[in-house]
Order: C-alpha cells, then sequence, then structure tokens
C-alpha cells in the first residue's frame, strides 16, 4: 500500500504521516517500507518524534521496517530543500531501550529517547549504498569496505543511501514509570 499526502503520486492512502493518529488500529502493520521518507518528516522534534511514536503503535510486535535514506553527508541530501534532518542509525539505535539501558549503565549521555518516548525497536541490518564512483573503486579492488567506512566519516559523496533495517521490539523492555 503506497501512502502520500500529494495525490501526484497517484497514492493507495492520500494522508499526511504528519497527522496523527494515523487510521490503521494499534499492532497491525506487519511490515513498513519508508523509501526517502524520514529525512522529510518533522521540522520540528516534536513532529519528528510523535511520528516515531505512532509508527511503533501500529506495528506489530517484530514488525520489520525498511528504511532508505540518502547519506547526510552526500549532495542528493543536501541539495533538496525539503529534507529538514538528517537520517542516520546512530540516530535511529537512541530508539531501542537495549542501547538506551547499555547507555544508562555506562552513564553515557546520550538521550534515551527509546524510553522517554515508550517505544522500541531494534536496528537488524545497516547497508551503504556508495556513489558510482567509489562502488567502481570497491568493485575494482583499488579500496576496501574498511577503506570505504574510514571515508565516510572524512569525505562528502562517498555513500549515496543508507538502507536500515529495523525489527519492533513489543512489549517494550522498559516499562513506562
Amino acid at each position: 500500500m503506497n501512502v502520500d499526502q500529494s495525490d501526484k503520486c497517484n497514492p493507495d492512502i492520500q494522508l499526511d504521516l504528519e497527522s496523527f493518529p494515523w487510521p490503521w488500529v494499534d499492532s497491525t502493520v506487519e511490515e513498513v517500507k519508508l523509501t526517502h521518507i524520514l529525512e522529510h518528516i518533522g521540522s520540528s522534534p516534536t513532529a519528528f518524534l510523535s511520528f516515531i511514536r505512532e509508527l511503533w503503535r501500529v506495528c506489530l510486535p517484530s514488525a520489520r521496517i525498511d528504511v532508505l535514506v540518502p547519506h547526510p553527508r552526500c549532495d542528493e541530501f543536501l541539495w533538496d530543500v525539503t529534507h529538514v534532518r538528517p537520517i542516520t542509525f546512530e540516530g535511529l539505535r537512541m530508539f531501542s531501550q537495549q542501547r538506551n539501558q547499555e547507555m544508562i549503565s555506562t552513564a553515557n549521555p546520550e538521550t534515551p529517547l527509546g524510553i522517554y518516548n515508550n517505544v522500541d525497536f531494534d536496528i537488524v541490518q545497516v547497508k551503504y549504498i556508495w556513489k558510482r564512483n567509489w562502488a567502481m573503486l570497491l568493485e575494482a579492488g583499488k579500496v576496501t569496505p574498511e577503506d570505504l567506512a574510514k571515508n565516510l566519516t572524512t569525505q562528502l559523496n562517498v555513500a549515496k543511501e543508507i538502507q536500515i533495517e529495523m525489527r519492533v521490539v513489543k512489549p517494550q523492555r522498559v516499562t513506562p514509570s
């Protein structure tokens, strides 16, 4: 089912995903594909966090969420004026209550967003889609995956996109207080 707020792409359901609640019943969605969506959601942190809470609400336990976003250090992310926030796996794993508990136990100041928002997601897999020139160098054996990982932190336009597979954890691991 294709959901979009614009009728221009002929969606199955025309819906503004920043209007809550969504029309789906609690714990009924088994798979979600967010293809170039998250970077457009929530020009304010409140709206983005509301989106994340609503996503968790409608998903079944162990629901799969596939996220595809532009890499924030890529020109394609930077030049689109409708992109309101960078999305990284590091940012999304802040919604894992297991990760939150690990950070709390080591006195790490990372914000426990999963606990604060009563949601729980695990990151299952992260894959980078390399820009064409870097993919060709990798295929030719001129760079290694380790070289690419290092270059991601120091250069622009190494990765074009990030694919992130997440799983919904229900019941959540921390009981809301």
